[in-house]
């Protein structure tokens, strides 16, 4: 688990220190950490995606087609993939009967081509990258492939939204549909904007979704939409079926708090009357992060919001201009980010399991 306590350390170190070339350096250092990864190290990667597209080119058939009794037989793959990206993408490598980690490595050019672009918005790259890692969305590029693409491609079409440029922004959404349906969600953001929210209505809507969900009450009133239709089975049945804590669900609500103490650190001193598209974002963040523990498929939708905090968080920092990046303030928040990352490492243990390297693969 070195690598897991290393890479935020080297990175914060980064963030301390001048000089263009860090930012590229810590793009290509995760770059490689990705694609140099053994299939072990990923529960999707070596259990879904490579095992599914192992068998396909071996017998020529798609996932759906196999019976419940094979050795092979996965939750999430019970339905054919349709998203025409990765369809092609997979397809590519089949035709040339390339291994998985060759896709896998397509795949992570698209995520970090993807990324850069993204840090364009963003007014400390290099915090936006710590943060990637922090918010655990690096970590899921090891998991939920498709998605971590479809995510970043969101995130890098937010500045569409601030602009008022629907076309644009609804080009990005289908492209990141393309990899992961669940992006076609997103184009309803687009309106949110013009629904006018005060810093004090924010925090009204995010306590009374802390009250809704402690007292069950979101169980009553969103279970039939949240649970049910296609998204739920296609990309959240299996998180309900394995969803088994070994302990108390209280626990499930620090990490919402933990985001919550940023969002208030950073936006009660702003003057702005009501709050702009970053601080919306961070305010859906947290409000699905509360309503997910309850709802399974809330954390597949939830993917394209805390992602959008590695650039929401640096800009509204800029907004509040500290004299460096390593205010008190902003200590408290790297700190809450810190606890955030160590309990997900805690989490997700099973899943990212420790980092093993791999040259070549049969």
């Amino acid at each position: 688990m070195f690598i897991y306590i290393f890479l935020p350390i080297l990175l914060l170190f980064l963030l301390t220190i001048r000089g263009k070339g860090k930012v590229v350096f810590a793009l290509l250092l995760l770059f490689l950490i990705n694609v140099c990864r053994d299939y072990s190290v990923g529960y999707d990667y070596g259990h879904n995606y490579k095992r599914t597209y192992d068998n396909e080119i071996l017998t020529n058939q798609s996932v759906n087609t196999y019976n419940e009794g094979d050795s092979f037989n996965l939750l999430e793959a019970e339905r054919e993939t349709v998203e025409i990206g990765w369809t092609m993408l997979e397809a590519f490598g089949k035709a040339n009967n390339l291994p998985f980690s060759v896709v896998n490595f397509i795949a992570a050019i698209i995520i970090f081509i993807a990324l850069a672009y993204s840090l364009k918005q963003s007014p400390w790259p290099i915090l936006s990258i710590l943060l990637y890692v922090l918010l655990f969305r690096y970590y899921a590029t090891f998991n939920t492939i498709r998605q971590s693409i479809s995510a970043i491609i969101f995130v890098a079409s937010i500045p569409y939204i601030e602009k008022r440029q629907f076309i644009k922004y609804l080009l990005c959404c289908l492209s990141a549909a393309a990899f992961h349906l669940s992006a076609l969600l997103m184009v309803f953001i687009y309106f949110l904007p013009k629904i006018k929210i005060s810093f004090k209505i924010s925090l009204v809507l995010i306590v009374g979704a802390f009250v809704m969900s402690a007292l069950n009450i979101d169980m009553i009133l969103f279970s039939w939409i949240y649970d049910s239709g296609y998204m739920f089975d296609a990309y959240a049945k299996y998180l309900a079926i394995e969803n088994e804590y070994n302990y108390p669900i209280i626990y499930l609500y620090v990490p919402c708090v933990l985001l919550l103490i940023p969002y208030i650190l950073l936006s009660y001193k702003l003057k702005d009357k009501y709050i702009d598209i970053y601080q919306l974002l961070f305010v859906i963040s947290i409000i699905i992060s509360v309503l997910s523990i309850h709802h399974e498929v809330l954390f597949r939708i939830n993917e394209y919001f805390r992602t959008a905090l590695i650039i929401a968080i640096p800009v509204l920092l800029l907004r509040n201009k500290p004299k460096s990046v390593l205010t008190f303030e902003n200590l408290v928040i790297l700190g809450c980010c810190t606890v955030y990352y160590s309990i997900y490492l805690f989490l997700n243990a099973n899943a990212i399991r420790p980092y093993a390297l791999i040259f070549f693969e049969n």
